[in-house]
């Protein structure tokens, strides 16, 4: 999770370019399992990347469609690398830039880590506006509860990708 602009569709063409799969690339639903463990549902096979991260992870640019004319984005679609079954939620990493700082992770937990969690939901602004109801709210509390939560601070300006995978992936083979 993160702002727009923060990394998060970087750091997924770069783990699709070392052949790991892919469920969304803005928007991912989390439900509930049969035994009330949150899960990650697919939503379509693409992905839409900026012309500096196509070209870094090596696409040719030239043979991509641009999303739309007010964006520069590119669509890169990749069916062969989409998960097309729910995968169980492992954690959730919000992925923050920041002007002058070092490439870490760091977990979040307590009142802190559900208000993130509450903060990622899509359409955030509504949720403010009309509340949330008891039903969302006690989805989140499971979600805190059962899942991992971590801020992954990257500075701006730097391209500083691999660094970023390395403690991710240190998180995800201990949880």
């Amino acid at each position: 999770t993160g702002e727009c602009g923060a990394g998060k569709s970087t750091i997924c063409a770069s783990l699709k370019s070392k052949g790991h799969r892919f469920l969304a690339d803005d928007i991912s639903v989390v439900t509930m399992d049969i035994s009330g463990n949150p899960v990650v549902q697919p939503a379509f096979p693409q992905q839409r990347l900026c012309c500096d991260t196509a070209n870094s992870v090596g696409y040719n640019t030239a043979e991509l469609q641009i999303a739309c004319k007010e964006d520069s984005k590119l669509i890169v679609s990749d069916s062969d690398l989409f998960a097309r079954e729910p995968i169980q939620l492992a954690a959730i990493i919000e992925l923050l830039p920041e002007i002058e700082c070092d490439v870490s992770l760091t977990k979040i937990t307590g009142a802190e880590k559900l208000e993130k969690i509450i903060k990622g939901i899509y359409c955030n602004v509504l949720l403010q506006r009309i509340g949330i109801n008891f039903r969302l709210f006690n989805q989140c509390l499971i979600v805190a509860k059962k899942i991992e939560f971590y801020k992954l601070e990257r500075p701006v300006g730097k391209f500083t990708v691999e660094e970023q995978i390395e403690l991710v992936k240190e998180v995800l083979e201990y949880s």
